[in-house]
């Protein structure tokens, strides 16, 4: 019976030990899952911004590096490595992270540390439909960053009637005024048939933009900051060449720094500086082509 008594309590204490193990090694996996779970979250998480923040800046490449890189220093743990990669013809920054996460349980085990790694990539990508637009329409070209076009002429420079003008969502100089004071409140799409508003509509089109440069009067082309009434979007049209009334059609969307308007009476302009503008408003398309507006988004 002592003998019996003996090898059973042996036999409890090799089953207390083996159960003790198991129940560390379940600790271990799911308390070490756990952190480098969080780990991988956190990592993903400023990877993702740093893409997101650094294709602000393409097509430069370089400075889209550098914000990128900068982004990852101030929101990574020192010890994190990441590297960024230009690619698509400068339309997409992407970066691999990885960090060296310590364990906690699994030290029982002689694993002091295990990696995470991450992937993210963002691209810029030209805005296909837009809500927000001011009445004016410019025809497609090959604009150029930093240069002045005349977004509205004036009397005599138009074509048939029409002198820059769209009429979106009605017709009517009250309409007209109210869309470039306000931006027009409905969706336009590539690919969509716009009416024009004939007429030079000097009075409407004065009160509109002076009302604008007013909202941030000493932005320049250099300075303005993101949200300015003096950004504006316009759509880009095939062409404006139509007799009177008509309708243009849409093939995309470009921003201009509001200069403001100039002439008396019906020499009335309007000038505007082409920008490059980043919104996060808008949808974008892979495919179609680029005038200046683009949207940022995460494709990996």
């Amino acid at each position: 019976m002592i003998r019996y008594l003996k090898n059973k309590r042996g036999s409890i204490a090799l089953v207390s030990a083996l159960a003790v193990t198991a129940l560390m090694g379940f600790a271990a996996l799911v308390t070490d899952t756990g952190i480098l779970f969080f780990n991988r979250m956190e990592l993903s998480n400023m990877a993702d911004a740093a893409v997101m923040a650094g294709a602000q800046d393409l097509p430069d490449t370089s400075l889209a590096l550098q914000t990128g890189r900068l982004y990852a220093q101030r929101n990574g743990n020192a010890t994190d490595q990441i590297y960024f990669t230009i690619s698509g013809n400068n339309q997409i920054i992407s970066a691999d992270a990885t960090r060296k996460v310590p364990t906690f349980f699994a030290k029982l085990f002689n694993i002091y540390s295990a990696d995470v790694h991450v992937h993210a990539a963002a691209a810029i990508q030209p805005i296909a439909a837009y809500t927000g637009v001011v009445p004016l329409g410019v025809v497609k070209q090959d604009f150029v960053y930093g240069t002045t076009y005349t977004l509205k002429v004036g009397g005599g420079d138009g074509t048939t009637g029409n002198y820059g003008a769209l009429a979106l969502g009605g017709k009517g100089g009250s309409n007209y005024r109210d869309n470039l004071l306000y931006g027009y409140d409905g969706r336009i799409n590539a690919g969509d048939w716009l009416y024009t508003e004939t007429g030079n509509m000097a009075g409407p089109t004065k009160d509109g933009i002076n009302y604008r440069v007013e909202q941030d009067p000493y932005a320049t082309y250099d300075t303005v900051q993101s949200g300015s009434a003096r950004i504006i979007v316009l759509p880009v049209l095939d062409s404006f060449d139509v007799n009177g009334r008509g309708e243009v059609l849409v093939v995309g969307f470009a921003s201009f720094f509001l200069e403001g308007a100039t002439g008396s009476g019906t020499q009335c302009t309007v000038q505007g500086k082409f920008m490059r503008t980043y919104v996060p408003e808008g949808e974008t398309s892979d495919s179609g082509t680029g005038y200046g507006l683009y949207g940022v988004r995460l494709i990996q």
